[in-house]
């Protein structure tokens, strides 16, 4: 027996159903001239444009705003970081001896 569906439309079926169970983007938009304060802290910002607050973050005292995507037009704040304390902490040491390990002389081309 034939297919009555084509698989296009079975597809778009499938993903239509699933995306209600999909969590929803939690960027915020920052409105222009209107005052935020930022990364937890008592910083306060009003920014001159629009600017999409990202909901990751790249360490526990940090928030990015971005015009048109990660790592595209962006900007980090950061606040209310301990005294003594580093902005990023090193993840591991050991990721890059291993690259230095295995890196030869003959990989390099001009």
């Amino acid at each position: 027996m034939a297919n009555k569906f084509p698989a296009s439309a079975i597809i778009a079926t499938v993903l239509a159903a699933t995306l209600p169970l999909a969590p929803a983007a939690a960027h915020k938009l920052r409105e222009k001239g209107v005052a935020v304060t930022v990364a937890g802290s008592a910083v306060s910002v009003t920014p001159t444009r629009e600017w999409n607050k990202l909901d990751g973050k790249l360490g526990k005292h940090t928030e990015t705003w971005t015009l048109d995507g990660r790592q595209l037009n962006d900007v980090t704040f950061f606040g209310g970081v301990p005294n003594g304390q580093p902005l990023f902490r090193e993840r591991s040491k050991s990721l890059i001896q291993n690259y230095r390990d295995r890196f030869h002389a003959l990989a390099i081309r001009r």
